[in-house]
């Protein structure tokens, strides 16, 4: 295959998910996630709110949902394909690169927001439609840009990022404190990638003066040619030439597919979260797939048959590599090391590889009966810990005598479906099997998706005494959950407290 059909191919391919994302953001500027999301709908007040899913004729159990599995669902049009597919797919989550107002959920399917940037560095969402969209949704997960490394898509320089993300960040949050905030999104982790990444931070730090604080990371998974002058991801904005021919990856097409380039690819992502100080983030992989024509990988370009054997043996590796691969080093340390959260293929339909559904007919491909196949396989478990506790007063971390202050927490389902029912938490001052006495009401966090999901409960109390507390979180008190471990709901952590004038703030740590 000619260099330069190959490389417009690519291209082509790749603008079309640009222009896509393009148009439905600027159709729908604002966003709205509902319960049961990424992230999950918190009661902040001392009595609790439910949000209940109204049943309809597309419900599903959430028990088909597999919460880590998910699915890139590009508008491509026209199309007899409908969302209704993802429940077939049994599909936990999916994303359209958009931030939208009320997405389709069918079958309680969770969906992802993401917000895009501008090649001038702004946010396609800003202002009183940000506000309004995060008013709107408690407790979503925001991806912010997509693909920022790649001259196709956002384009943005490492400095831009740190500005556009900074501010995002800090509105998001001031509108809502339970949101989960995830940056990332690049092409692919490789060493050129990684220094683009290296250069956020040091951006972020120079400017800010402080670490760039992260819920959540997410990536795409790609094996594409990193060359300026030919097919493939490019050099990302920001870098220099010198620096890209010294740092990028000549692949070729057959390593589109190479499941050893793969894990080397997830490994290096986790590798650097743990390095720089993120390793108890989630990770998320916001795409993968096989993005280049299926011809491309058999020598007879009528052996469908063989070329679908290919994929699909990349399907299976990837997907068994991204279920089993575990790490203490370097893993999610309440995910049972695993080293990634959650992923989603790429793409429902479109004319690329590996479409889960056929664009014509609308029915399940082969590729998306594999992708079924393998998420129904998964055991239905959940399980719920809270992996971290902190207390914030005013505009800062900490607490101080008479000050007002919320106890905040975080809330992770571990299993592989969502629960069923909303989710207790309470706060005690002291070991709550040993009398300890709660602090303000039970709040409740509306049902968990599995694979990791993030949830932010939080209480108000104002301490009285400057001394040090014994503060403890436990989620499903009364067990009315059923877990695969009943013996890790209990999170203790010490707060010392301090009299606020000219005293630090300091964070309460969970030990």
């Amino acid at each position: 295959m000619k260099a330069t059909h190959l490389r417009w191919l690519a291209v082509g391919a790749l603008l079309c998910v640009v222009l896509a994302g393009a148009l439905r953001l600027g159709a729908n500027p604002a966003a709205r996630l509902g319960h049961g999301q990424l992230g999950a709908r918190v009661s902040a007040q001392g009595t609790a709110r439910l949000d209940l899913p109204i049943v309809g004729r597309n419900y599903l159990d959430p028990s088909h949902r597999m919460s880590r599995f998910g699915v890139g669902v590009p508008p491509v049009g026209p199309t007899a394909v409908s969302l209704s597919a993802l429940s077939s797919l049994n599909a936990g989550w999916y994303l359209d690169w958009t931030a939208t107002p009320a997405p389709s959920r069918p079958g309680g399917v969770s969906f992802a927001q993401l917000v895009n940037l501008r090649e001038d560095g702004t946010s396609a969402l800003s202002g009183a439609a940000l506000a309004t969209a995060v008013r709107a949704n408690p407790g979503a997960l925001w991806l912010i840009g997509n693909e920022p490394d790649s001259p196709l898509q956002n384009n943005v320089t490492p400095d831009q990022y740190a500005q556009a993300y900074h501010e995002l960040y800090r509105a998001i949050k001031a509108g809502d404190p339970t949101a989960l905030v995830s940056a990332g999104g690049i092409v692919q982790p490789t060493p050129l990638r990684m220094r683009y990444l290296d250069r956020i931070l040091e951006a972020y730090t120079s400017r800010y003066g402080t670490p760039m604080p992260v819920d959540v990371w997410n990536t795409h998974i790609y094996i594409l040619r990193e060359e300026k002058d030919s097919w493939g991801a490019y050099y990302p904005p920001g870098i220099s030439d010198a620096e890209g021919k010294a740092l990028g990856r000549l692949y070729e097409v057959e390593d589109h597919i190479d499941i050893a380039v793969f894990q080397e690819m997830v490994d290096r992502f986790r590798q650097w979260m743990a390095e720089r100080g993120y390793q108890d983030c989630p990770l998320i992989i916001t795409e993968f797939g096989v993005i280049l024509p299926w011809d491309y990988f058999v020598e007879d370009p009528e052996d469908r048959a063989g070329a679908d054997a290919k994929v699909l043996a990349f399907m299976d590796a990837s997907i068994d590599y991204l279920l089993n691969r575990k790490d203490p080093t370097i893993g999610c340390p309440y995910d049972d090391d695993r080293l990634v959260q959650r992923w989603a293929w790429f793409a429902l339909t479109g004319s690329w590889s590996g479409w889960l559904c056929e664009q014509d007919t609308g029915e399940v491909s082969v590729y998306g009966r594999r992708y079924a196949e393998l998420a129904a396989s998964q055991p239905k478990t959940v399980n719920l810990l809270p992996v971290d506790v902190w207390a914030e007063a005013g505009s800062g971390h900490g607490a101080h005598v008479g000050v007002p202050t919320r106890l905040q927490a975080k809330i992770t389902n571990n299993g592989e479906v969502p629960t069923t029912v909303p989710v207790a938490v309470r706060f005690y001052e002291g070991d709550p099997s040993k009398g300890g006495v709660q602090i303000g009401d039970t709040q409740y966090i509306t049902a968990l998706d599995g694979g990791a999901a993030l949830a932010i409960a939080s209480v108000a109390w104002t301490p009285s005494e400057a001394r040090a507390y014994d503060l403890y979180v436990q989620v499903d008190p009364l067990n009315a959950i059923a877990e695969t471990n009943e013996g890790d709901n209990t999170l203790p952590a010490g707060l010392e407290v301090t009299y606020p004038v000219g005293l630090p703030m300091i964070r309460a740590e969970a030990r």
